[in-house]
């Protein structure tokens, strides 16, 4: 999961799909099981507060390098 490529979408332009009737429904399936963990959760967490107090905090120039600018983003998504 590249969380520095994280990128902000309005309501409305995603939707669901149902992943049964995929064609990548074991992919998906097992995608689904491994980001319904707790512990997986908990990981993904971790990792986006990491990204977020370097990029934004303390303004790591190696991070914020590679990293959507994510909040010139956010402004053009809520336009």
């Amino acid at each position: 999961m590249l969380i520095n490529n994280m990128i902000p979408v309005p309501q409305g332009v995603y939707k669901r799909i149902d992943i049964n009737n995929d064609k990548y429904k074991d992919y998906l399936n097992n995608e689904y099981i491994y980001l319904k963990k707790q512990s997986t959760r908990e990981e993904i967490e971790r990792k986006i507060n990491n990204v977020v107090n370097a990029v934004f905090v303390k303004k790591d120039e190696f991070l914020t390098s590679f990293c959507c600018d994510y909040l010139k983003l956010q402004a053009l998504c809520d336009q």
